[in-house]
């Protein structure tokens, strides 16, 4: 899985997915000293999806996007705002 890297560092990870199988999968193929930076999430996205202001570092946003209608587009964006960290980068 291309997304161990990160896990490595040790970093907190939320997982969302309208599937659980696909949450599993994730988790099946992490090794076991990584499960504890995964959070899996079963929702939709951006509908039943919210985190705190200012609560989330990054965002990795895979085979989503062309799925949202334009106004959905609008909601993810100005959630995206909100919820991540100001940093100086």
């Amino acid at each position: 899985m291309a997304s161990i890297p990160v896990f490595e560092q040790q970093i907190n990870i939320i997982a969302c997915d309208i599937e659980v199988e696909h949450l599993q999968y994730i988790d099946d193929s992490l090794p076991i000293h990584l499960k504890p930076y995964l959070t899996k999430k079963v929702a939709e996205f951006p509908n039943e999806v919210e985190f705190d202001s200012n609560s989330v570092g990054a965002v990795l946003m895979s085979h989503i996007l062309p799925f949202l209608t334009p106004s959905q587009l609008d909601e993810v964006f100005v959630k995206l705002a909100c919820w991540m960290k100001p940093t100086l980068k």
